[in-house]
């Protein structure tokens, strides 16, 4: 609902959220975070790691293997 269907953090959500969701298609920005980095955000959301409020933990209702697998799939979603 954020993000958007291919990552590129125009979902239909996204319209009123400041900061913007990350697109995870620009390669150069998802660089910047380590694999480390985005499991932090998905089981703790955005203000784990100093970032948006408005980005949820999902640690409760996903696996580690869940997280792990949505990790894959963001990063596959960078084509250089």
């Amino acid at each position: 609902m954020c993000h958007g269907v291919g990552g590129k953090g125009d979902g239909p959500n996204a319209r009123g959220l400041e900061p913007k969701p990350a697109d995870f298609t620009n390669c150069k920005t998802m660089a910047k975070d380590s694999d480390e980095v985005l499991l932090k955000i998905i089981k703790g959301g955005g203000q784990s790691v100093g970032r948006s409020t408005v980005m949820p933990a999902w640690g409760e209702a996903l696996s580690e293997q869940q997280i792990d697998e949505l990790i894959k799939f963001i990063r596959s979603l960078c084509k250089k």
